[in-house]
């Protein structure tokens, strides 16, 4: 990973999660994409010459905002002699979505990392507004900082999986965690319907070595979390996430069954995640 894009609307979600880009940049090397998304109105009826001054001074002085409000949150860490590792991104468009996959393309984008307002629920963190278009308009993993999150290294990966294909899926996963030097650990919610994998202790450690084997050197565990009652895939989360306490959580935005069972769930509403660890969120390929 080389380059991520921080979306920027000046708001204190947006400044924490530059915070945490310029956090993961002291441990891996990147170039930061500060990406600004507006709408400039200049009336149809202004003569041309004027309108394309006007334009550019409107277009000039958003970036010159974007700048100083980056600033802000560079002096805020002490770190002004990084601002060279920042690229500045303004981009005009009547469409949002539009205009960051453009960008993602034009500068190489890696990945998203943009803040959260603080939900109840995790429904809330996906189904709120700009994080959602994200999530589902960028064809690259998303990282979602919460705006409780206090800043933090990340040894410990949790990734929720049914186990079906876990050894292919999670290689994207893997990319990530060895950048960070961090472990992965899998979980699976139990009992589960339809349930694609003997959750046996024997059956773990097959599935472990199979991963073991698969990625040399990048350090795995499974953990099977045992729920009341079927399919409650909400509280197993909720379980592993005070259980062990990871310091980020993974999930594949397009593997259907999982995501019909976490939203459909009647109770989905009130759980209580809190939103206190980022959230990655990937495409299965």
């Amino acid at each position: 990973m080389k380059t991520v894009l921080v979306p920027s609307d000046f708001s204190s979600n947006a400044h924490h999660a530059l915070r945490f880009a310029l956090y993961l940049s002291e441990t891996v090397d990147l170039k930061i994409c500060v990406f600004h998304w507006t709408e400039i109105l200049i009336p149809t009826s202004t003569p041309h010459g004027l309108y394309k001054e006007l334009y550019q001074q409107q277009l000039d002085a958003k970036l010159d905002n974007l700048k100083a409000d980056t600033h802000k949150v560079l002096k805020s860490l002490e770190m002004i002699g990084d601002h060279k590792k920042i690229e500045y991104i303004v981009k005009d468009s009547s469409d949002m979505d539009e205009s960051l996959v453009e960008s993602i393309n034009e500068h190489k984008v890696d990945m998203v990392i943009m803040g959260t307002h603080g939900a109840s629920g995790l429904k809330k963190v996906f189904y709120g507004s700009n994080t959602t278009r994200v999530i589902g308009a960028a064809q690259i993993p998303v990282i979602a900082i919460p705006e409780s999150y206090q800043l933090s290294p990340i040894h410990k990966i949790a990734y929720a999986s049914d186990l079906k294909d876990v050894v292919p899926e999670v290689g994207e996963l893997v990319r990530f965690a060895k950048m960070l030097k961090a472990s992965i650990e899998i979980f699976h919610v139990y009992p589960s319907f339809p349930q694609w994998v003997d959750p046996s202790e024997e059956n773990i450690a097959t599935i472990t070595q199979k991963l073991h084997d698969a990625y040399p050197g990048q350090k795995f565990s499974i953990k099977v979390v045992q729920t009341y009652k079927e399919n409650d895939v909400v509280g197993g989360i909720e379980t592993f996430v005070k259980s062990f306490k990871p310091d980020i959580i993974a999930m594949f935005t397009v593997k259907r069954t999982f995501w019909d069972k976490l939203f459909d769930a009647s109770r989905t509403e009130e759980f209580a995640f809190n939103a206190t660890i980022p959230l990655l969120t990937l495409k299965k390929k």
